[in-house]
């Protein structure tokens, strides 16, 4: 129903990230990163929760919008245009610093993955999950 283009060529570029390499793939950080060897079913993983958390920060956007202009609408209703401008100012980046971070959060989190050899090796663990 909300079919966006542009989210579904973000959601092949994050893919694009993973490189086949016989059985399983390697991934590197916006395609010139160290290659980090990640199986099918671990890449797999990786794209379904890029795609489900990409879809989850979008749609925040719009309560946390919605919040932030009731708030300035609550906060400064008749002030001079200096503070209302002001306000306005400190608003956007308070929606769109947190959305940032929250992306390339989850744009690097395979670049983040410990790799099961260290953890098998340290704490004989024999699969980790996120």
């Amino acid at each position: 129903m909300f079919r966006n283009p542009h989210r579904d060529r973000l959601r092949k570029m994050f893919a694009d990230q993973f490189e086949q390499d016989g059985e399983s793939f390697l991934y590197r950080r916006d395609l010139k990163g160290a290659a980090i060897r990640v199986t099918q079913a671990e890449r797999d993983e990786f794209v379904a929760s890029f795609n489900r958390t990409a879809r989850y920060i979008f749609w925040s956007l719009v309560p946390g919008s919605v919040f932030v202009i009731f708030l300035l609408a609550w906060l400064v209703p008749q002030q001079d245009e200096a503070a209302r401008t002001t306000a306005v100012w400190i608003a956007v980046p308070a929606i769109l610093i947190p959305f940032g971070a929250a992306f390339y959060r989850i744009w690097t989190r395979p670049a983040r993955w410990p790799s099961r050899e260290y953890l098998t090796r340290s704490w004989g663990w024999a699969r980790c999950s996120a």
